[in-house]
């Protein structure tokens, strides 16, 4: 596994769809330093009862656009310089704000399957980003992503073995040992 940057002093993590739950809790404390977390329902704890469920209410009730605007709130909360650290549409939400517009508030991203990127290819990060990649996708051609990020100023790819949500107990693709490697590295950064 290639290194990204270390850490900031700051760090935020961006939940996915399913917001906060006691999982993304322990696994953001895990991580270890200051861990702010942003989650698009503002700290409320949902319950969903499937993925598509969760996925229905944040597109009805929250979105990309309103979700990059709490972090970039949470940003321009503190004056350091922030590692961003995202799930899924919260690595989407990382991506997008790595560009020349918060430069200077960001130090790096970390962006574990965010399969939102894809359609985010115009933006280009000013800071050193880490794309994780799942081994595949539904609706999409992993490698050709991985392709399209693969050569960029400062943009690393790894494509894992893993599915989409390895990193979340809450998904159904949750992978325990995936988990444990991809938190043991980001400890270490």
């Amino acid at each position: 596994m290639e290194q990204c940057v270390p850490i900031s002093k700051r760090t935020i993590c961006i939940a996915d769809i399913f917001g906060t739950t006691p999982a993304f809790e322990r696994l953001c404390q895990a991580i270890g330093g200051a861990v702010e977390v942003v989650d698009p329902y503002s700290g409320l704890q949902r319950k969903f009862a499937s993925e598509q469920e969760a996925y229905a209410y944040f597109m009805t009730e929250v979105g990309l656009d309103r979700y990059s605007e709490m972090v970039r709130d949470q940003i321009a909360a503190a004056q350091d310089s922030a590692c961003l650290v995202g799930f899924s549409v919260g690595a989407a939400v990382a991506w997008s704000l790595t560009g020349a517009s918060l430069a200077d508030q960001v130090s790096c991203g970390v962006c574990f399957y965010g399969s939102q990127i894809r359609h985010m290819l115009d933006i280009q990060p000013v800071v050193p980003v880490t794309c994780i990649l799942p081994t595949s996708e539904p609706a999409f051609c992993v490698q050709t992503l991985a392709k399209a990020l693969s050569g960029r100023n400062n943009v690393s790819v790894e494509t894992t073995p893993y599915l989409h949500g390895f990193m979340n107990e809450v998904s159904a693709n949750y992978d325990r040992q995936g988990c444990a490697v991809y938190l043991e590295w980001l400890q270490r950064m």
